[in-house]
């Protein structure tokens, strides 16, 4: 299950649910919501669900929406209000536009992106990305869990003090909220006929992408750590 760029002719995912355990039969599989409420993949060769949203419903009266976002939202169907689950506090390798990277101080919910295991397998690979567990306003990149190579530098209201180039940018709205409930960084578009990306790579760096339509490709407008030797 996926969701990737409806008008980018390059197919480019931005999420998937059940990356570690792919389908391997596709004709006996459905996407449905299940007797819980929950949205699930549905192997019916085996009467097993293969992947859940795991929503601590108390309803089965549940419909699932994908917003222009790019957020794939479970929510009752009478109240549009009461969401029950959305793929933005789940996500893989890409850091949407809209979306959050941090914590839910109430619930421990650490959203962060991981690189998958190459090119081709989308299985959660080596290297994430991640607001710094150890209090600093900042932004780490870690190989493994382990110690973090590469630092953003504190917030200092405008941009993280280590990626200056953040300053003035005529793309994006940076966002750090830090409060009772949450405390995480979300940027947005100034001009939403932009499309763009920020991915936690296979290589170990972060990077950002913009979609040119006169090339029809994918440009790279940010790196880090800039050099990969470092």
């Amino acid at each position: 299950l996926g969701i990737w760029f409806n008008r980018v002719p390059k197919l480019t995912p931005v999420w998937v649910a059940n990356g570690d355990n792919p389908l391997t039969d596709h004709t006996s599989s459905e996407l449905t919501i299940s007797y819980d409420g929950n949205l699930a993949i549905f192997n019916q060769a085996t009467n097993s669900i293969v992947w859940s949203t795991q929503a601590k419903t108390t309803t089965n009266n549940t419909v699932a929406v994908l917003l222009n976002s790019g957020n794939l939202i479970l929510q009752n169907s009478t109240n549009s209000s009461d969401v029950l689950w959305q793929s933005f506090d789940y996500p893989t390798d890409t850091f949407l536009p809209g979306a959050k990277l941090g914590w839910d101080k109430a619930t421990g919910l650490n959203r962060r992106i991981v690189s998958r295991k190459n090119l081709i397998d989308l299985t959660p690979g080596r290297y994430s990305e991640e607001l710094d567990p150890a209090g600093p306003n900042q932004y780490i990149i870690t190989l493994l869990n382990s110690t973090p190579y590469w630092f953003s530098g504190i917030w200092n209201g405008e941009y993280f003090t280590l990626v200056p180039e953040m300053g003035g940018n005529l793309l994006f709205n940076f966002t750090f909220v830090n409060n009772d409930q949450e405390k995480y960084f979300t940027y947005n578009l100034l001009d939403e006929r932009t499309v763009a990306r920020h991915v936690m790579d296979v290589s170990g760096q972060v990077k950002a992408y913009i979609w040119l339509e006169n090339s029809q490709d994918w440009l790279m407008n940010y790196a880090q750590p800039r050099a990969r030797c470092d």
